[in-house]
């Protein structure tokens, strides 16, 4: 069975869309044709003003998040490799006789290991960052020669704006989760002022034909889907004895939709579930059934036999 559903915003777009389709239309519209009250009027026009504000707020946020991410994300990178390559640097130095090997304690390093930490987090990299910096500076002052490429300079250069980037983005990320929970706010509001716009809209319109009804409502934004509804038939019965039962639980595993069965043992079963459903009867003292039903291309009647075996009470 076909039908045309009336389907309400599902996502962001989708309800700006309709908010503004809606208030074009209302621009446009003589007071005479109008279908809307005053105040849903009033409604519409603040839900659509706040809601554009705050999706372009939200938009800006995303942007400036999205694009400090990638600036943040390379001088992450940067800063890793130059603390490595200073600490291997200062390794190879110390392998040519240049440095000391007790020279490793001034940045806390294993004195008689040539390893370079592993810098896998952001915490990691800041921490041995910090500690060539003012390592370095603690060495010099004791006498030792300066490093070179990379320099401790260079180390704290990269460093520095790692940590720079790594903040504005703490920042970024703080704004878009407040523009985020701003618009998500908002859209109970403005899915009631939608619905308060089409029900109007569709009751003004309600006396016409069914498609011009529906022709003159989607020019308000309104948006219809065509659907196809299958019904199903199913009568259960008691195997053994072929008498109906009635008051027997159907449920349509799929969709999770309960129906009972009738006085005459009957369910009328509609679905939206497309190529087959799976019925799952469940009666006292029966045995519970589980019944696939396969769709046809173009058949949307259905009528189902469902057979229940009586629970076997064995006395000891």
């Amino acid at each position: 069975m076909k039908t045309i559903t009336r389907i309400l915003p599902r996502g962001d777009d989708d309800r700006w869309s309709a908010l503004d389709k809606a208030s074009r239309k209302k621009s446009i519209t003589p007071p005479a044709s109008m279908p809307l009250t005053n105040a849903t009027q009033t409604k519409l026009d603040n839900a659509y003003a706040e809601f554009t504000l705050l999706l372009k707020d939200y938009a800006g946020a995303a942007a400036g998040k999205s694009k400090m991410t990638t600036l943040s994300e390379k001088a992450k990178i940067k800063a890793k490799m130059f603390v490595s390559h200073y600490i291997q640097a200062f390794n190879n130095g110390v392998d040519r006789g240049l440095f000391q090997r007790g020279d490793r304690g001034f940045y806390g390093l294993e004195v008689s290991s040539n390893s370079v930490p592993e810098l896998f987090s952001t915490e990691k990299i800041k921490f041995w960052a910090e500690r060539v910096i003012r390592g370095d500076a603690r060495r010099v002052a004791a006498g030792g020669v300066a490093m070179s490429n990379p320099s401790a300079d260079e180390v704290a250069e990269t460093y520095n704006d790692f940590v720079y980037y790594n903040n504005q983005l703490s920042l970024l990320k703080s704004e878009f989760k407040k523009a985020e929970q701003a618009v998500k706010k908002l859209r109970k509001p403005v899915d009631i002022a939608i619905k308060k716009v089409w029900d109007e809209v569709e009751s003004f319109y309600s006396e016409l034909p069914a498609a011009y009804s529906r022709s003159r409502s989607r020019t308000w934004g309104i948006y219809y889907q065509p659907e196809t509804i299958v019904v199903i038939n199913a009568n259960v019965i008691n195997k053994e004895t072929g008498k109906l039962i009635s008051n027997a639980v159907i449920k349509v595993l799929q969709s999770r939709t309960k129906y009972t069965t009738n006085r005459a043992g009957t369910a009328i079963i509609k679905t939206k579930v497309k190529k087959k459903v799976t019925l799952q009867t469940i009666v006292p003292g029966f045995e519970p059934s589980e019944q696939v039903v396969n769709f046809k291309k173009k058949v949307f009647k259905y009528s189902e036999t469902i057979e229940l075996v009586p629970v076997v009470v064995v006395n000891e």
